[in-house]
């Protein structure tokens, strides 16, 4: 069974898409953070000049005053709704990125395991083949039974064949896909940090 390149092409895509939600969620924190602090200057800047018309305050300073302070509340309930609802779509981006880095670590575990049990089986193949003098092959197959020359050609061809197989797979690990991912996975997981 063989892991298809387009699954890790998703991987590397589903990632990609993650990382754009989580600038652009970041984005609009720090846009609600400045406005915070916007609203903050001009709630310090309306305490002061409370101070200064104390002596002849008017029913409309203390009106603006409360206008102000009640801009700020809502201001601070506003960031606070924006961070929690950041908070939970961080962690969602983060639980969905560990997924995909899960899942890749299986696929590639997997690979590595359908590799070595080609090994195995090329290994097992190459020493019969070793052991066996050539005019076993014109008399007793490996289950008892007569076989030909054709037979030990079959096996050399299966050899060639398992090594191939072998060589494609470990290319397929080593190939530009999963480097990108390694990549993007340290991106991710350096912004994260």
């Amino acid at each position: 069974m063989q892991v298809s390149s387009s699954s890790s092409a998703e991987d590397i895509q589903t990632i990609k898409t993650l990382e754009r939600k989580l600038k652009h969620l970041e984005s609009e924190k720090k846009l609600n953070l400045e406005r915070i602090d916007e609203l903050e200057f001009q709630l310090e800047e309306t305490e002061s000049k409370l101070k200064d018309l104390e002596a002849s305050s008017s029913k409309n300073d203390g009106f603006e005053l409360e206008r102000l302070q009640l801009e700020l509340k809502n201001a601070l309930t506003d960031k606070e709704l924006v961070e929690t609802k950041l908070n939970k779509q961080i962690d969602s981006i983060r639980k969905l990125r560990n997924h995909a880095v899960e899942e890749f670590e299986a696929k590639l575990k997997e690979k590595d395991n359908q590799v070595s049990a080609l090994e195995e089986e090329l290994l097992a193949l190459r020493e019969k083949m070793d052991d066996d003098d050539d005019d076993i092959f014109d008399e007793v197959g490996l289950d008892g039974n007569l076989i030909a020359k054709a037979t030990k050609d079959e096996l050399e061809y299966k050899i060639q064949s398992l090594t191939e197989e072998i060589e494609s797979m470990r290319a397929t690990t080593e190939s530009e896909q999963v480097e990108e991912l390694k990549k993007q996975l340290a991106e991710s997981e350096r912004m994260r940090g």
